[in-house]
């Protein structure tokens, strides 16, 4: 399918796209939303739901945005309610089938149960296609057991009857294999579908223009990320490197901890905590003025967290021109290895020392290791992503 012709597709149909959301802007769902938008789809229908598992985000209603010919026409929020969490599932099922009652051509659910709906819809004959678009993989995605379960048999169908698998991660369709059984020949409509950027909208300065002494974290501050490593090396790295200061952007339930931390090893000069940033344009412009990103997650949650996803942050911070500083415990470590496009570490002190002074105590070397990001992440353009995808789903 030409170039032309898929955006010709793309101006015919209409897309629903539901997601369970941590931000209103940004985020694997919010941007293929804006594909769509920007390539003048007849009709979309973005549900967003609150993100249960986070603190801070449990609280927000449900709501939708419905766009005609890229014209906001409505807007609606559904009043949140204080059950039981298997109950608050039922809840955002159920406004998901009323809310797409008209139907669409493209249903995309970001995650089982919003695919699941998807699902449903397409046997009563009101969505033509489904994608289930699988933003992580998690062996134990809930504690309780029981939600645990119902989670894996979700995922299950899901996989087995949307017309398309979408995993963010390379190893997603090898966990599914390795914990549930799902043979990956059997299962064969699974595709890689990284998480992207908007690479017209690069923020690299020149090295001259950015605080060549400032490393950068973004992203939730709960244990398994590993922010922690970066406030303990701090004290050995600024024996070397006075001025270096560490920002953190973001919120979550180690927080507290992590403010405890910098407390009490007396480094509240040079640690900065700005909370989350959900105004997009200001969290680049932040990021575009410090020199290293920080991805240190912990190791021991390998086949866990981390390794069946994809983590925005690392193409956050390529996309402003800074290389990363990240651990073995991403699956793509190899590949940024080999780009040198940012140093792969053991989650270990020592490691993460030499990697900063190597970086920041060298104004060559990191300019080298800039200009690498900053080709590494063009091959992510979400327009790459999304048509080349498209076109397959849309030709068949």
């Amino acid at each position: 399918m030409m170039k032309n012709e898929l955006k010709e597709n793309i101006a015919r149909s209409k897309v629903i796209i539901v997601a369970h959301e941590f931000v209103n802007e940004g985020g694997v769902a919010y941007e293929t939303s804006l594909f769509f938008l920007k390539n003048k789809a007849k009709e979309i229908l973005y549900i967003a739901h609150p993100l249960l598992s986070i603190k801070e985000t449990y609280n927000k209603d449900s709501r939708y945005q419905y766009y005609k010919e890229t014209k906001l026409i409505k807007t609606h929020k559904a009043k949140h309610f204080h059950l039981p969490e298997p109950l608050l599932y039922v809840k955002d099922f159920l406004y998901t089938l009323i809310w797409s009652r008209k139907g669409c051509d493209i249903f995309i659910g970001l995650d089982p149960l919003n695919a699941l709906a998807g699902l449903v819809l397409r046997e009563l004959n009101i969505v033509q296609k489904v994608i289930h678009y699988s933003t992580d993989y998690f062996p134990t995605r809930f504690k309780n057991k029981f939600m645990n379960r119902i989670y894996h048999i979700v995922d299950k169908i899901c996989v087995r009857f949307a017309d398309e698998t979408w995993n963010v991660g390379l190893m997603m369709a090898k966990a599914r294999e390795k914990n549930n059984g799902m043979d990956r020949k059997k299962f064969n409509r699974q595709y890689t579908v990284p998480t992207g950027i908007w690479f017209d909208k690069s923020k690299v300065k020149a090295i001259n223009k950015i605080d060549k002494r400032k490393m950068i974290y973004a992203g939730q501050l709960i244990d398994y990320r590993g922010i922690d490593l970066a406030i303990k090396t701090l004290p050995a790295i600024r024996n070397v490197l006075p001025d270096v200061h560490l920002e953190i952007i973001g919120m979550g339930a180690g927080e507290q901890d992590l403010k405890r931390i910098v407390k009490d090893m007396g480094l509240d000069s040079c640690v900065t905590f700005f909370g989350w940033i959900s105004n997009r344009k200001v969290f680049e412009a932040k990021l575009s003025n410090g020199a290293v990103g920080i991805a240190t997650f912990k190791t021991e949650t390998l086949d866990d967290k981390i390794k069946n996803a994809d983590p925005a942050k690392i193409k956050d911070y390529m996309l402003c021109g800074m290389p990363v500083i990240t651990t073995k415990a991403l699956a793509t470590h190899k590949e940024i290895e080999k780009e040198k496009c940012g140093i792969v570490i053991d989650y270990d002190t020592q490691e993460f020392t030499n990697a900063v002074i190597k970086l920041l105590g060298d104004e060559t070397v990191l300019e080298e290791y800039r200009k690498n990001a900053s080709k590494y992440v063009k091959r992510f353009d979400w327009n790459l992503i999304f048509s080349e995808n498209l076109k397959r789903l849309m030709h068949d």
